[in-house]
């Protein structure tokens, strides 16, 4: 392990239950990967006590959670308490900054870009992780184009991971935490021996029922096919996430006569999840803003073909993966086309994208992402890392 304090900076949403603290699960694999390489860290961070709709895993217990006075969320009520909040928070900021050591910044928003602020004058040793396209999307917000800007100007002991190569020498290529060589053993013992051989394919999307995650274009899709008697008789596609869109996605499928076609399964737990896409055949991929849509790699592992949005960082995950499924535009009319291009695949097709995927995966494993780590921080100023690293 590292023996230095590792101070974290992540504006999203973390779930006080009694003394523990949970958050979603995915984020949380990661952390734990980060607390088995820094034997203190504190995190600063939202905490809440509503419930929330998607799955939680609880924090490891060497991480101490501090919480930001500051509300995430949409509308013109949470605008204006984070305008009131603002120098309450960058007090906050500043004064947790000056007792850190070591620093890790992620999910952009006003406490990033005041670490990065500080950064441009105290420059120290920081880590962030930009997960989304380089350089951001739009849509994305005025905030997530400052601190790219801010990035772009970072002094020397700052690196950044990313996903896309990006011309600026504190910016390393990246990836993010995946799943150990010990869980690739694991995860492929949940594959069904007669997976491709029955006729029948069942088609899968993960992800959170959020505007961001671009779901509609499946949805209008599987509703274009049924209106023009074009879906394979038997044809399902099963929808694992909540979130804020999950009545009207539900309204939609009544209304539409969808039902016993699409089926919104709701949130699972990541093991659960892996399960239930190992007993499907293709993956929809529809997330164009995504930093790295990691349900590909782990279709992949389950020999579940991913179909995936040509645009965004997705399209730069299956070029890294040496192309290992199939590519749509990110319109209804093309993935519906695309959903037919895979029924027609022929097993031969099938084994050589799955090979080519499972080959490349084995260099995307946690195992890899900790050396990342380790390496990047020892580079900054030359942390000593201790022998059982």
């Amino acid at each position: 392990m590292i023996n230095s304090r590792l101070t974290i900076f992540a504006f999203l949403k973390h779930y006080q239950i009694g003394d523990r603290h949970f958050s979603y699960e995915p984020y949380v694999r990661e952390l734990i990967y980060w607390s088995e390489i820094f034997e203190e860290i504190t995190l600063y961070t939202e905490v809440r006590k509503d419930n929330p709709v998607f799955s939680i895993s609880e924090l490891p217990p060497n991480i101490l959670v501090e919480s930001l006075y500051f509300r995430s969320g949409g509308g013109l009520k949470n605008n204006l308490i984070r305008i009131l909040q603002l120098p309450i928070l960058f007090f906050q900021i500043v004064f947790a900054y000056r007792k850190s050591e070591l620093i890790h910044t992620r999910s952009s928003g006003f406490p990033t870009m005041i670490v990065n602020l500080l950064n441009l004058i105290f420059n120290k040793p920081t880590i962030e992780k930009w997960a989304t396209n380089a350089p951001p999307d739009k849509k994305l917000g005025v905030l997530t184009s400052v601190n790219f800007r801010l990035l772009l100007l970072s002094p020397s002991n700052t690196r950044v991971f990313a996903y896309t190569e990006v011309r600026s020498k504190n910016f390393l290529l990246a990836f993010p935490a995946l799943f150990s060589l010990k869980e690739i053993e694991i995860f492929r013992s949940y594959i069904p021996k007669n997976k491709w051989r029955q006729s029948e394919r069942k088609f899968v999307s993960v992800a959170r029922l959020h505007q961001d995650k671009n779901l509609d274009v499946i949805f209008e899709s599987v509703r274009l096919g049924k209106l023009g008697n074009r879906l394979t008789p038997g044809f399902e596609l099963y929808i694992i996430g909540d979130g804020p869109l999950f009545k009207e996605y539900d309204d939609f499928i009544i209304k539409n006569g969808l039902e016993g076609i699409i089926f919104l399964m709701g949130k699972m737990t990541y093991y659960d999840t892996i399960k239930f896409v190992s007993k499907c055949n293709f993956l929809i991929m529809p997330g164009v803003n995504e930093g790295w849509p990691k349900v590909i790699n782990e279709a992949l592992i389950v020999d579940t073909v991913p179909i995936v949005v040509s645009q965004g960082n997705a399209k730069v995950v299956m070029d890294r993966l040496d192309s290992p499924g199939l590519l749509f535009n990110d319109n209804s009319e093309s993935l519906l086309s695309t959903i037919k291009l895979a029924e027609s695949l022929s097993i031969e097709e099938i084994i050589e994208m799955l090979n080519i995927g499972n080959s490349k995966n084995k260099n995307l494993t946690l195992d890899k992402y900790k050396e990342l780590i380790v390496n990047t921080f020892h580079d900054i100023q030359g942390y000593k890392v201790l022998s059982d690293q």
